[in-house]
């Protein structure tokens, strides 16, 4: 198992679930929604597409999220826990980052020059 309780996880964007989907080939399982490993990927499940989540729960090869509140991932009317397939996940670390050049070096912030 590639995840555990507590690790930070990234659900995958809808443009790479459906392209590893057994059942999405075109828009309209989009919005019948889709199977990934033999688990249900519903519509109402989309908006989480590309956010960070926190794995605290897992049954078999299927992992229950919570976002950065605690809040395990439910359906609308809180009656069904969303549950993610390992496909439907990456580890939070993976993906484009942003990168901040410094304005100045730690060198030229403490240069006598800088500090007078």
């Amino acid at each position: 198992m590639p995840y555990h309780i507590g690790d930070c996880v990234r659900v995958k964007s809808l443009e790479a679930l459906t392209t590893i989907s057994e059942d999405a080939k075109d828009l309209t399982p989009v919005i019948n929604g889709f199977h990934i490993d033999h688990l249900f990927f519903n519509p109402s499940m989309i908006p989480y597409c590309g956010r960070v989540y926190t794995v605290c729960e897992y049954s078999g090869s299927y992992f229950n999220l919570a976002d950065d509140t605690g809040n395990v991932l439910r359906s609308r009317d809180s009656s069904t826990k969303w549950s993610f397939s390992e496909e439907m996940l990456k580890p939070a670390e993976e993906g484009p980052t942003m990168t901040i050049e410094p304005a100045l070096s730690f060198e030229e912030l403490f240069a006598k020059e800088t500090l007078s």
